[in-house]
This record gives structure tokens, sequence and C-alpha cells, in this order.
């Protein structure tokens, strides 16, 4: 299954103007990338000032993808050890982490920070 970058009339979010000449995602409908098997579960957020999504699926990986280069992050994250069916963004004491949920009944935290791309 492939992911796809959604967007609205609203993206990128409103911000105060700055120098920020840095690549800006592209609404499309081209394929983001692919795990390897069904994608159950996209997240958006920042990581390192970056947008980016995380996804999670049927392939027992989490994956983070640059939203502006259209680029995988790093390495796949494994550790569930079946579908991993939700997936959240957020922050815990000021680092970017993702949170997900499997059908192995687990949920785990990731830290997100080390992904500078």
């Amino acid at each position: 299954m492939a992911i796809v970058a959604l967007g609205g009339a609203s993206w990128p979010p409103a911000k105060s103007p700055s120098a920020d000449n840095s690549p800006k995602p592209t609404v499309t409908t081209e394929p983001l990338g692919h795990h390897g098997d069904a994608v159950y579960a996209v997240a958006v957020g920042q990581v390192n000032g970056r947008s980016v999504a995380v996804t999670g699926g049927a392939d027992n990986t989490v994956r983070v993808w640059d939203l502006a280069t259209r680029k995988s992050l790093g390495q796949p994250m494994t550790g569930h050890t079946n579908t991993v069916e939700v997936v959240a963004v957020g922050q815990v004491n000021g680092r970017p982490v993702a949170v997900t949920g499997s059908l192995d009944g687990t949920v785990r935290v990731w830290d997100l920070s080390a992904y500078t791309g």
C-alpha cells in the first residue's frame, strides 16, 4: 500500500515571517514511500524543525518520512511483533516521540530526536 502526502488550503501552517528557505512539503497524490506490507497508521508532526510523517503497518515496523524531501529518514524502527495499527506524534520533556500501538498488545514510545536526515 502506498503512503500519500495530503494537504489542504492551510498547509503549511501559518507562522510569523522569517528567512526560512528550507524545502516545503508539496501537496501531491504521488506515493511518499512504501512499507513491506499494508500501512495502517499515519501521523504527522515536527522533528528537529522538519515536517514528518510517521507510519506503521502490517510489516510490524514504524517509519519516519521527511515530507519536504519525500525521503525515508533512518532505518525502519522494529520491536513490534505484529501489525502496527496506531501512531501518534508528540513531545515528552521537549523531545519528539512517536507512540505506537500494535496487535501484539504492546504500546511503544520511540525517541525521534535522532532523525535529523
